[in-house]
């Protein structure tokens, strides 16, 4: 039975649900079916994102071209690779119309995928300044599985592989930039770990990370010490096992579909850790993950064990959140108010750092919540010395 020592999940991704008289709604999309309700002042609307998100979207079109040929994805070819980005661009320029529609009359709200006028409770997607009728959290209409958009009428998602092994879909925004093998995934590792020496926290045992789907995602965390309800979508996972892995090693675009070739791998004793992520996750959230994954590691390399599990993940969950700032500053083009890659990014990062920010759970939203306060008060030295030594966060 292979030791699980800890994994990223999004079993719970709060929901803001908007009545037509404004009275807001919180469903946590959890097993529990756990909500909570709040009045008006609960609503925060963050107002310094309406002017900026239209442009984000419209320079996001140019992107989403460029990435297909810069990134060296060459599983797209041909046909495949001119009619998706035909796609990437019609989707952008539909959900800028749409948008410009709905915020001039808060009482006349067009839904960002159905086309139709919203008459009853509806989704705010805050970030990127998109609306939809609540209908469709139950109608099987898609969602991407990185933005947490929904699919558009006349702009259909992409789909991540086999739908019995995954069944996610992204959407031509988000695969532009989408993790796809696990060949792909080594130049971002080289960054999570630049970002580990920044913080004079080195990591120099050898480390594999593989890309892999849903399904070699639930089988690795079936077995695991860590309880994971088969809803949950585990985003990466740390282990400490000899079982053998089975990764994305190639993957091709044929139509709408990403069509994978698997290989397995089987270790003796010379990988003491290793790490996994969802394949098929944008640049920018995938390092989120690795950075969280990479932290779990260090901790064990350190001889840290048996944590409590919002300390382990609440720090974990930090030093995810401070890579997304970490590597806006460094990489030239994200750290450019005017580049193309950068605009589009922001977006994805304020999503997965809003994510994080609200998730319900305890070790992964509690535990974030506390582990952020301990730092930015005492700092993420002296937290991370003190968990070391006490395996508590400083208190006052």
């Amino acid at each position: 039975m292979p030791i699980v020592l800890s994994f990223l999940c999004t079993t719970f991704r709060p929901e803001l649900i908007l009545d037509c008289e404004g009275r807001a709604t919180i469903i946590s999309h959890n097993p529990n079916k756990y909500a909570i309700n709040q009045e008006n002042n609960y609503i925060r609307f963050k107002a310094r994102y309406l002017d900026d998100e239209l442009d984000d979207i419209e320079l996001a079109t140019k992107l989403s071209l460029i990435e297909l040929d810069q990134k060296g994805k060459k599983h797209a070819h041909g046909d495949d690779e001119e009619e998706l980005a035909r796609a990437i661009e019609e989707s952008l320029k539909s959900s800028k119309n749409h948008r410009s529609i709905a915020n001039t009359n808060p009482r006349s709200l067009i839904c960002d995928a159905c086309d139709h006028l919203i008459r009853g409770p509806h989704l705010k997607r805050e970030f990127w300044n998109q609306v939809y009728c609540y209908d469709h959290t139950r109608d099987g209409t898609h969602i991407c599985c990185s933005c947490r958009r929904f699919e558009p009428r006349n702009g259909k998602f992409v789909s991540l592989g086999d739908d019995r092994r995954d069944g996610r879909r992204i959407c031509n925004d988000c695969f532009s930039t989408a993790i796809l093998e696990t060949q792909g995934i080594e130049p971002l590792v080289r960054y999570v770990l630049r970002f580990f020496d920044h913080l004079n926290m080195k990591i120099k045992a050898p480390i594999p990370v593989f890309s892999v789907d849903r399904g070699e995602m639930r089988r690795q965390t079936a077995g695991g010490t860590a309880p994971v309800h088969p809803d949950t979508t585990v985003l990466g996972l740390t282990m400490c096992s000899y079982r053998d892995i089975t990764s994305v090693d190639k993957s091709r675009i044929q139509g709408r579909k990403i069509v994978t070739e698997m290989e397995t791998y089987r270790f003796g004793h010379e990988y003491r850790i290793k790490i996994l992520v969802l394949f098929g996750l944008p640049l920018v959230m995938t390092g989120g993950i690795l950075a969280h994954e990479f932290m779990h590691a260090w901790l064990r390399l350190q001889g840290v064990s048996r944590l409590n599990p919002e300390i382990e993940e609440g720090i974990c969950q930090v030093m995810g959140y401070q890579w997304l700032d970490w590597f806006e500053a460094v990489d030239p083009e994200a750290s450019s108010s005017r580049s193309e890659k950068a605009q589009f990014t922001r977006n994805l990062k304020k999503t997965f750092k809003g994510e994080v920010e609200n998730m319900l759970d305890g070790a992964y939203g509690d535990g974030f919540r506390d582990a952020q306060w301990a730092v930015s008060r005492y700092g993420l030295d002296h937290v991370i010395r003190h968990i070391i030594r006490h395996k508590t966060l400083p208190r006052e």
